[in-house]
């Protein structure tokens, strides 16, 4: 999700944080504020399409996949194969996060008619990508968190 951080967009932020007296009341103000601010810059992306190298290593077998890779282990360091991994691998994470961010939304939101929207929105994103759980996510985060122990990275 791109988006553009206006001085506008932080000034309304930052009455949010002001006006609000509990982490609930906090949560569902920011949905609301998302719902009606960043709602259209929240889009899917496609995965990009599979080089042919990557067809044919899919269309191999199990066994056939293990002996090029022991006999190839630096095939996917190859700029093509490098290079789509990376897109593909940014693509997901992105539509992963805005599926998180919106079933957040979803569940923060007071009023029917912005949910109804942030559902139509959710609903543009592949089922795959939407089943993803929040309790997936927090345990694909959880190698991280146990990394930096349990601590916030700070600018």
């Amino acid at each position: 999700m791109k988006i553009n951080h206006s001085d506008e967009v932080k000034r309304m932020c930052d009455k949010v944080l002001a006006i609000s007296k509990t982490p609930e009341e906090l949560a569902k103000r920011l949905a609301m504020l998302s719902a009606d601010m960043v709602l259209d810059d929240i889009t899917y992306q496609p995965l990009p399409p599979e080089p042919e190298a990557i067809m044919r290593y899919n269309a191999l077998n199990k066994d056939k996949k293990y002996k090029f890779d022991k006999d190839n282990p630096g095939w996917r360091e190859f700029p093509t194969i490098k290079e789509w991994l990376d897109k593909r691998s940014k693509t997901m994470t992105e539509n992963s996060s805005n599926v998180y961010w919106l079933k957040e939304w979803i569940r923060d939101v007071p009023d029917e008619e912005r949910r109804d929207r942030l559902k139509a929105k959710l609903n543009e994103f592949s089922i795959t990508t939407r089943q993803v759980s929040v309790e997936q996510q927090d345990k694909a985060l959880f190698p991280v968190l146990k990394m930096f122990g349990g601590r916030v990275a700070e600018d």
